[in-house]
């Protein structure tokens, strides 16, 4: 039993003497960078993961979830320091109080989130279509006879204001492009006049052209059937094609807080999230 004892009492001496050579080492430098970063970064990837967000368009709440997760760390630091409890409790609440107004402070960034092909997509692309004054046409259109089509969720938002997107891209043969062409010339209208970028009744109101191209991809306004004038900022539908790769796609957008959009195709990259749906 003495022996017993003593190995284990000899065993706890090496383990303290271990943990304090271990905590003299670079080795725990390299510890204490992981115990700071780590949480920022796992936040970080947890939230472009979970939510899908567009990099470009959330940087400002990125670096507010990294804010956050180095106040955890900092958290994490001050409970396995030496401070006595009375110190440590007053220090987490300075810190807390500090988490909750960067908590709440995240809620005003703006962010963009881009999924693909979710199981409700299709669902939420038609029931947005069918909002349009002329939804009701592109249910006369046959699309399944693409070779693939692809359904994308676009959605940015900073507080209470959110805009949506909802694309169909649908590749074809060469064949079957020719004819979806040809439906979409024989049932849709396009806008031809240059329409506003501004408030509807400024009087130094930018125009612009209805149509733009980016690389192949051509984009033009659909005309909303009902003789209506509305800003094509708030709601719009438009239609893409691209004649090299026998592509298009099917724009809904609506936002009816967005108050301007003074170039076409900033409007399709930024707000109708383009270049996630094509990037």
């Amino acid at each position: 039993m003495k022996r017993t004892g003593l190995a284990i009492r000899s065993a706890s001496l090496g383990i303290r003497r271990t943990l304090k050579a271990f905590k003299n080492s670079d080795l725990f430098s390299i510890r204490r960078i992981l115990i700071l970063f780590l949480p920022a970064l796992v936040l970080m990837l947890v939230s472009v993961i979970s939510l899908g967000l567009v990099l470009k368009r959330s940087t400002a709440f990125l670096l507010q979830i990294a804010v956050i997760g180095l106040i955890i760390s900092r958290l994490i630091f001050l409970f396995i320091s030496e401070r006595s409890a009375g110190r440590k409790i007053a220090i987490a609440v300075i810190w807390l109080v500090i988490l909750g107004f960067s908590a709440f402070n995240s809620v005003f960034l703006p962010m963009a989130m881009h999924h693909c092909s979710k199981a409700d997509a299709q669902n939420r692309f038609e029931a947005s279509v069918s909002r349009m004054p002329n939804g009701a046409i592109f249910g006369s259109l046959d699309t399944r006879s693409s070779l693939s089509s692809e359904y994308h969720t676009y959605t940015y938002s900073a507080l209470w204001f959110r805009g949506r997107s909802f694309t169909l891209l649908s590749s074809y043969s060469e064949a079957e492009y020719e004819k979806a062409i040809s439906l979409i010339e024989e049932h849709f209208w396009f806008r031809t006049d240059p329409v506003g970028t501004g408030p509807l009744y400024a009087s130094s109101e930018k125009l612009i052209e209805p149509h733009v191209r980016i690389s192949d991809c051509c984009f033009r306004i659909v005309y909303p059937g009902n003789g209506s004038e509305d800003p094509f900022y708030e709601e719009c539908m438009l239609i893409m094609n691209n004649d090299a790769k026998h592509e298009i796609a099917y724009i809904a957008f609506s936002d009816y807080d967005l108050d301007a959009a003074y170039d076409l195709e900033e409007f399709i990259n930024d707000y109708c999230g383009w270049e996630s749906v094509y990037g």
